[in-house]
């Protein structure tokens, strides 16, 4: 919407399932599915696979993504779904797509999610190919903000690694003025006192409660060990010397004891199908396991917070908590942290201390820059300069932008569709319109005109209460007898299919 209402841009988006193009329609925005594009581009040329990084597309083998959204065609004969072959086979099918699309669009800038994964890396290879600058977009690492960067998300992030600027003008020297460095020690104040959190599930208790409940010593220091998943690409790509939670827990539970310390471990709350195995490895006197407080109530007792890679680092350090990294995150290796590659040095590590990030220039070299250059906030204030920032770029890009034509030139059915759809879903037409297919929202979120039909139950309201229906959207019906059934039953005069 920011682009949309405040930079004067058209907005189309590209998403990987049918209810996604729906709800963006909603919202007045044209949408493509992924298995839309592959096979309305099924006979556009098929870009020279050699000039593309060979390496794409392996992490999708390592953790089993690469298959989502499902084959809008039948793969080759032969080819498991796990295989080399076939992970080649996808990425043709992916960038001879994005190929077309881009042929027809023109676009001034690329946005895409992640970028780690081949359903959204292969578009930004074919915009760069194309000469077309991209963003790379992540959810925000700090409360009501989005990561919007130039070279990518995560470690991958202009402003990881220990070699990478603070700043635009990368220069060593840079200090933030006092006024500054005042309203950033105010924010970070802020989200404390506020218990504002990117993680903000669990259970809200005060410090002295949230101590009787875990049985916590106030004589003893306090690490807290939040748990990551890890098939997860920070884990799978990131985590050089951590690929499993469970050796992780033993290790920092044998140090905390033999240093007279406790530990608090949070799982992640989407491991929870191992909770069994999680608890048994927290089975000791000075570990506590906590799936039920939240992230705020555990930084009120922290003393020190042990991370591979989690956003947790990011909030501990932003309350002057110190931390130890164990993996490659876009605040290890800057100065503030303490980075350590091996599990046997975490005892050391903690024996020796941690120096407290609001003591280092670094960190808050680093806070600024983050704000300013490396996340777009939600707050139209805009109180660190990014939504501006981001404006002037689009300015700046539109007079560059290819000459385009009045409509596309190769899959127009395909544009024309989602335009109507996205005219009746708005309400610019008002056609009488059934969704059918398991179209995730609820009716009264649809406008009048607008039914979905998804269960016997549904088909059982429309047939009482019959209307004419001139238009039909149906969601894979390749894929469902049934729905086939009920689109014949209903006999629009027209029927748009979303694979």
């Amino acid at each position: 919407e920011f682009l949309r209402d405040h930079c004067n841009s058209e907005v189309l988006f590209v998403t990987s399932d049918t209810s996604g193009k729906l709800l963006l329609a909603l919202r007045r925005f044209k949408a493509f599915t992924v298995n839309e594009l592959v096979l309305a581009y099924s006979e556009f040329q098929e870009p020279d696979a050699s000039s593309f990084p060979s390496e794409m597309g392996e992490l999708d083998l390592k953790v089993d993504w690469l298959w989502t959204p499902p084959n809008a065609v039948s793969h080759p004969e032969g080819l498991s779904r796990s295989s080399v072959e076939y992970k080649d086979w996808k990425l043709a099918e992916f960038r001879r797509s994005y190929s077309g699309l881009l042929s027809d669009l023109k676009p001034d800038v690329v946005m895409t999610w992640n970028g780690t994964l081949a359903v959204t890396g292969c578009l930004v290879e074919i915009a760069e190919r194309n000469n077309i600058d991209a963003f790379y977009m992540e959810r925000g690492l700090l409360p009501d903000t989005l990561v919007l960067d130039r070279q990518g998300v995560n470690y991958r992030s202009s402003l990881a690694g220990p070699n990478r600027a603070t700043t635009e003008t990368s220069e060593p020297t840079r200090t933030i003025e006092a006024s500054r460095r005042v309203r950033l020690h105010d924010f970070c104040d802020e989200l404390k006192t506020s218990a504002r959190s990117v993680v903000n599930k669990g259970q809200s208790l005060s410090e002295v409660e949230l101590r009787s409940e875990l049985g916590l010593s106030s004589e003893r220091q306090t690490i807290l060990l939040p748990l990551q998943i890890e098939s997860d690409t920070n884990i799978v790509e990131y985590s050089p010397a951590v690929k499993e939670m469970l050796p992780l827990v033993s290790a920092v539970v044998d140090a905390a004891a033999r240093l007279s310390m406790q530990v608090i471990v949070k799982p992640h709350p989407e491991d929870a199908r191992r909770r069994a195995s999680i608890e048994d490895a927290c089975d000791h006197p000075c570990c506590y396991c906590s799936w039920d407080h939240s992230l705020h109530s555990l930084l009120a007792v922290t003393d020190v917070a042990i991370v591979i890679n989690s956003t947790v680092g990011l909030e501990a350090l932003m309350q002057d908590i110190p931390v130890i990294a164990l993996g490659n995150s876009i605040y290890s290796d800057k100065g503030f942290t303490e980075d350590i590659r091996d599990l046997e040095q975490i005892e050391s590590t903690l024996k020796r201390g941690v120096k407290n990030p609001f003591t280092q220039d670094a960190f808050w070299l680093f806070l600024d820059s983050l704000l300013s250059t490396g996340l777009f906030s939600y707050d139209s204030s805009d109180p660190w300069g990014n939504r501006e920032r981001l404006l002037g770029y689009i300015e700046k890009v539109r007079p560059q932008a290819k000459e385009r034509c009045d409509s596309p030139l190769y899959a127009s059915e395909l544009f024309n569709e989602a335009k109507e759809l996205t005219e009746v879903l708005s309400s610019t037409r008002q056609v009488q319109t059934v969704i059918v297919g398991g179209f995730e929202t609820e009716e009264q979120d649809l406008p009048a005109h607008v039914i979905t039909i998804g269960s016997p139950r549904q088909v059982l309201h429309w047939l009482i209460g019959f209307r004419r229906t001139e238009l039909a959207v149906g969601l894979q019906l390749s894929a469902s007898l049934f729905k086939r059934l009920l689109c014949a039953l209903i006999m629009p005069k027209k029927i748009i299919r979303l694979d």
